[in-house]
């Protein structure tokens, strides 16, 4: 078995095949997960500017607190006053509307914590309760009480979120006391809940992530487009339906307006972006996810997702970012340096304003993106010491005339120890090849075959370190055949770009070799032909958080000598698995 932990590098696309799938499964972004999506009762509650709606669905254990609901009574006055109470700024309860009231599956809630814990706290039935408020008057407040026990402690587990004109307002949190929440209807994006505790974590307009890689840098940028109206005049003419075709047009006036603001400087020079991808997201209670353009946008949802990206010839020593976007809603940015090894948050502010990474880690220069050709040494090929073998030769020629008159006395002796140290001297120079005819041209032990194998993988998945198309086709022509290389490079093109993942870029971070079985014998163009089994560690990391996945693949591959470097000819993979 070979290991080697490689440095970031983006996959090559023959394996990226099998890496898409567990890219195509990695959350969208980093989010607060208390596990409450998984409570016994869950409470979505979305508010609008005429109505309330209160979605409840009660879990077996939870049916005892809701009796006053589920008893048949659909007029539901206890509950309103003593069950799951909401009321306004004058506190008296709302009294609702049931519309729905019926036994359904459990909705299935995506969290990192459901494969962990095998199940919610709950059955997977529960009772699916549907409630309508109708608001006369726009409330400042909000009040929310869950159901109450004599002694004062919840009679129920929920776990509950809150949208204000779809917007969340939260991540999912547990209702366990009365909360307080304020509106604000001028911009439902500032709502918030008294209780400091219940929050969304994308609850900044703004935020900005640098990433910094061996030979690319990256500045991300997230931003409401109502906060951007501040620095870039906008025409919308209905900000309540933004179509698909005005969505495209803002999305190139934003992208236009950042790249010729660039902020960021390496190594003390202004650095020209090129554009990654700009795109619509939408904040959700499983984190940032990208907007379907096919959808119309209301400008007060719209956040605008921008990446910059510059190229480096070498890792960056320094690199910096000089923001100067603030007003009285940005007081402060929200910024995450991310390199290799770690993720450091930070704040920029009209006073401080400048982000600043410092190169500081060991051996991050060190061959960081080297690819280097796998010397291909035949098996009957042997080297031999031409001029030590001719003076040997000769010391041998000249021990058998030694009983010759010519040749005895102490000339001879020395001469025949001149020769022997010539022959020691020289052994180093002067090899020459040649073939055993005997022997077959190619025959790799496992071991041999498995370190080849590695560093052609290696090789390849490292190419992809570099942005420019004629530097990856370079790098990759290194370790694949000329019939191969068109294949992978416009493959991996097409599918670098995990659009499930809002177009972030799958990586892979290491490569384990488990199993290399040869298949037959060379063939006449000498090709090697083995059944592998490996695994890969990968990652998705986009809006400053990283996914990680593994992944086991079985794979035939073809390995060809040619020009005495070992290259890849054909790779057809058997099969993969999903990894926990």
């Amino acid at each position: 078995m070979i290991t080697k932990r490689l440095f970031p590098w983006y996959p090559c696309p023959i394996i990226l095949l099998c890496l898409l799938a567990f890219s195509s499964h990695a959350q969208a972004d980093w989010t607060i997960y208390t596990g409450a999506e998984l409570s016994s009762t869950v409470a979505e509650v979305s508010i609008d500017a005429n109505h309330i709606a209160l979605r409840l669905e009660i879990g077996d254990r939870d049916r005892e607190a809701f009796a006053s609901l589920l008893d048949g009574n659909r007029s539901g006055v206890d509950f309103f006053r003593h069950g799951l109470v909401l009321a306004a700024d004058d506190r008296v309860p709302f009294t609702g509307e049931i519309k729905v009231v019926e036994q359904r599956p459990r909705t299935d809630r995506p969290t990192p914590f459901q494969p962990a814990m095998g199940q919610v706290h709950g059955s997977p039935t529960v009772t699916y309760v549907e409630i309508h408020y109708r608001l006369s008057e726009r409330p400042e407040t909000l009040t929310f009480t869950p159901p109450m026990q004599a002694d004062g402690t919840t009679a129920a587990d929920i776990g509950f979120i809150v949208y204000h004109q779809s917007i969340p307002v939260i991540d999912f949190q547990y209702l366990d006391a009365q909360q307080t929440l304020r509106l604000d209807w001028s911009d439902p994006w500032y709502s918030a809940f008294d209780n400091a505790k219940l929050q969304r974590h994308h609850r900044a307009p703004l935020m900005t992530f640098l990433y910094v890689e061996p030979y690319e840098v990256r500045y991300e940028i997230l931003i409401r487009l109502k906060e951007l109206a501040s620095w870039l005049p906008m025409a919308v003419p209905n900000r309540m339906h933004i179509n698909t075709t005005e969505q495209t047009r803002l999305l190139k006036q934003v992208s236009q307006f950042f790249l010729q603001r660039s902020p960021v400087q390496i190594d003390g020079e202004q650095s020209r972006p090129m554009l990654d991808r700009v795109q619509f997201i939408k904040v959700t209670p499983q984190g940032i996810q990208p907007h379907d353009t096919a959808q119309p946008l209301t400008f007060h949802k719209a956040i605008v997702g921008v990446i910059l990206a510059y190229a480096t010839p070498w890792p960056p020593r320094e690199v910096s970012v000089d923001w100067t976007l603030f007003n009285d809603r940005i007081p402060s940015v929200p910024s995450t340096i991310i390199d290799p090894v770690s993720q450091l948050p930070y704040d920029l502010t009209p006073d401080q304003p400048t982000l600043r990474w410092t190169n500081m880690l060991a051996n991050y220069n060190y061959r960081v993106s080297a690819i280097d050709a796998i010397a291909a040494k035949a098996a009957n090929q042997m080297d031999l010491p031409l001029p030590s073998l001719l003076l040997c030769l000769a010391l041998l020629v000249l021990y058998g005339l030694r009983r010759l008159p010519a040749f005895q006395g102490p000339f001879s002796v020395v001469t025949l120890l001149l020769l022997l140290v010539a022959a020691i001297v020289v052994w180093p120079f002067g090899h020459v090849a040649i073939h055993n005819p005997f022997v077959a041209p190619y025959q790799l032990a496992e071991a041999q075959a498995a370190s080849i194998l590695h560093g052609l993988l290696h090789n390849i998945y490292r190419a992809f370190d570099f942005r420019a198309e004629a530097d990856i086709y370079d790098k990759l022509a290194v370790s694949i055949t000329g019939d191969l290389i068109t294949d992978i490079y416009l493959q991996s093109r097409k599918r670098l770009t995990v659009e499930a993942q809002g177009g972030a870029q799958a990586k892979v971070e290491s490569v384990e070799l488990l199993e290399v079985t040869p298949i037959g014998l060379p063939d006449a163009a000498q090709r090697l032909t083995f059944q592998c089994t490996w695994r890969i560690a990968g990652s998705v990391g986009h809006w400053g958080h990283t996914h990680w996945r593994r992944n086991q693949y079985k794979a035939m591959i073809t390995i060809q000598p040619i020009e005495q470097t070992w290259k890849i000819a054909a790779l057809n993979l058997i099969d993969e698995w999903r990894l926990p």
